[in-house]
């Protein structure tokens, strides 16, 4: 090996202090937050009543072959948020998409939590898809919305192989879960009547 041929403090220092190494990880995998303050008037002001009508369908195309050939299914008695998109809610879902990106990288990540503020939660609007996947967000001012569905699960059906002692494949079907949700920007240009747009969930990365 390497460190065989080279003196132990050489190999101290090409391998790294352990301390800051140590150190280094957990600054990498602490808890993050935006650095931009939650501004509460400015999110009350944009939830005020409007002239506009938001009508989305809540669907699936999970597990329905390539191109979701065989339809989109209604996701139902699902519940749908609108939030404001405030510059605060921009910080987190770029952070949010940087950790996404992180925990790819290497799963460690999947331990590190974002912390938001609790009026993000406060300043927000809710609505319940129905049976037919149809929801909707009534009297909204022009402006731009964060919308977001509750995670649900899916499921597909796909082909596992499993080998005998002898070789021989033995194919089975089974039913693969996986989280999905519907997350989207939408802004409201017009200042009166119906703003309608399909709601389709992907899967959550």
């Amino acid at each position: 090996m390497l460190c065989a041929s080279l003196a132990i403090s050489a190999c101290a220092t090409l391998a790294g202090d352990p301390v800051d190494r140590a150190d280094r990880k957990a600054k990498a995998l602490a808890p993050r937050a935006p650095q931009t303050s939650f501004d509460e008037a400015q999110a009350k002001a944009a939830l005020k009543p409007g002239n506009v009508e938001i009508k989305s369908v809540l669907v699936s195309c999970y597990g329905r072959a390539i191109g979701c050939m065989q339809g989109s299914i209604p996701v139902v008695d699902t519940n749908v948020y609108l939030y404001p998109y405030t510059p605060y809610l921009e910080e987190y879902l770029a952070m949010q998409k940087k950790l996404n990106a992180d925990i790819k990288r290497h799963r460690d990540y999947s331990s590190v939590k974002i912390t938001i503020s609790p009026k993000l939660t406060e300043y927000r609007r809710t609505a319940r898809s129905d049976e037919f996947g149809r929801y909707s967000f009534k009297n909204v001012k022009p402006g731009k919305y964060y919308i977001a569905s509750a995670r649900v699960t899916g499921y597909r059906t796909v082909v596992k192989h499993y080998y005998d002692e002898f070789g021989y494949d033995h194919p089975r079907q089974e039913q693969v879960p996986a989280d999905l949700e519907y997350a989207s920007i939408v802004d409201i240009t017009e200042t009166s009547g119906v703003h309608k747009f399909e709601s389709k969930v992907e899967i959550v990365r």
